[in-house]
């Protein structure tokens, strides 16, 4: 799916600037109505390395209020991390209602490692990924909006 983006397509700075500014008014409201109906919100950026997630993140929370988001660098498991079920680390990121998490890389970006990393087996890779899913199932069925961002860039570019 990847291999049919059209990474030549550009937007000149002229155009890029009112629209990035205008959006990120838009995105500061919707703070406002996320937090007024109590609705909890998961951001997740995922994406090649070098691909900017941590400079669209850093750009897109200056319009917002830092009482109600936090930003989640997702580093390696720590050692008592490891010992716990995959997604337990990310079940202590969840947000209250009203509030938002964005993550930098997410529960996907573990999987992937670990299947490098580690060589998981095709059937350990579909058990993740599903107890992925039932995990964004229960998230949505309690009421919360998961939005998934994947940037995608040219190895020429990286």
């Amino acid at each position: 799916m990847l291999d049919t983006v059209n990474l030549k397509k550009t937007t000149m700075k002229e155009e890029y600037k009112p629209e990035s500014r205008r959006l990120k008014e838009e995105l500061a409201m919707l703070q406002v109505t996320l937090r007024e109906k109590k609705l909890p919100v998961i951001v997740l950026f995922e994406g090649w390395s070098a691909a900017g997630k941590g400079s669209l993140i850093a750009d897109m929370i200056l319009t917002l209020d830092p009482r109600s988001f936090k930003v989640y660098s997702t580093l390696p498991p720590t050692v008592e991390e490891s010992r716990k079920p995959p997604l337990w680390r990310y079940w202590r990121m969840v947000p209250a209602r009203g509030q938002m998490t964005i993550l930098d890389r997410s529960w996907y970006q573990e999987v992937s490692v670990d299947r490098l990393e580690k060589g998981l087996s095709d059937d350990e890779v579909f058990r993740r990924m599903d107890s992925i899913k039932t995990f964004e199932r229960q998230l949505t069925d309690d009421g919360y909006l998961i939005v998934k961002f994947f940037l995608h860039i040219s190895q020429k570019e990286q």
